[in-house]
């Protein structure tokens, strides 16, 4: 296989991915907009304690992403952006966390 048909096959592939991401977002969209409150806030929590739960590997990864960028060249600043600490990964929790406590909007009339 030539390298553009890899590529061609590499974007095909890519492309499917994404239309499929796009289409489970839809239905993800749909479903919360009928999840009650609660529902919504307990899934908030455990995304949030899930975090704090892989920051190890979360740490892991995001070496091995610092490494890459490392060796692609680039910028100091966007490494910076790029590299998590654990107090960080405390405050994406503690972010998700505070989502939790403000009150929900769906189905308040604007007016």
């Amino acid at each position: 296989m030539t390298a553009a048909a890899k590529l061609a096959e590499t974007n095909s592939d890519l492309e499917l991915q994404m239309r499929e991401l796009g289409q489970q977002a839809r239905a993800a969209a749909a479903e919360l907009g009928r999840a009650s409150a609660e529902a919504k806030n307990k899934a908030l929590a455990a995304m949030a304690n899930h975090i704090r739960a892989g920051t190890q590997s979360i740490l892991e990864a995001n070496a091995q992403d610092i490494e890459t960028a490392k060796a692609k060249g680039r910028p100091a600043a966007f490494i910076d952006r790029l590299a998590l600490d654990e107090g960080r990964i405390e405050a994406m929790a503690a972010g998700i966390e505070a989502i939790a406590g403000l009150d929900d909007p769906v189905g308040d009339v604007i007016g």
